[in-house]
C-alpha cells in the first residue's frame, strides 16, 4: 500500500475519532494520551521505530497533530457561530439555543454548557 492510501485510511478512521468532540476535551489532560496514541499510529503507518521523532512524519503525511486539530476545530466553530457572539462585561460569549458554549476573555477560551 502506498502512503496516499494509508493516509486516506488514517483520515477516515483514526482522525475521525480524534476530532469527535475535540472542542470540549482538546484543552484538557485528555489530549495527552490521545497525542501519544496518534504518534504510535503515525509511526506504524510509516514503518518507523518507537523512538523515532514524529515531527517530520506528521509533515510528510500531511496530518495535523491533536493540538493543531483542536485549534483548527475551535476556529472553525467560532467562524461558524460568529453571528451569535454577544459581548458582556469585557467577555465575548457564543450562545446557541439558550446555552452558553464559549467564553472568550483576555485571549483565554473556556468552553462549557450552561443554561442561560
Amino acid at each position: 500500500m502506498g502512503l496516499g492510501m494509508i493516509r486516506s485510511f488514517y483520515l477516515s478512521k483514526s482522525e475521525l475519532l480524534v476530532r469527535y468532540g475535540i472542542i470540549f476535551w482538546g484543552a484538557g489532560n485528555e489530549s495527552i494520551p490521545m497525542f501519544k496514541l496518534q504518534k504510535r499510529v503515525i509511526q506504524s503507518m510509516c514503518g518507523a521505530g518507537t523512538v523515532t521523532s514524529c515531527r517530520q512524519l506528521f509533515k510528510d503525511c500531511k496530518i495535523l497533530m491533536v493540538t493543531s486539530l483542536y485549534v483548527f476545530e475551535v476556529l472553525l466553530f467560532l467562524k461558524t457561530y460568529k453571528s451569535t457572539v454577544q459581548k458582556k462585561n469585557k467577555r465575548y460569549m457564543i450562545i446557541i439555543q439558550g446555552q452558553i458554549l464559549i467564553y472568550i476573555s483576555n485571549f483565554v477560551i473556556q468552553i462549557s454548557i450552561k443554561k442561560v
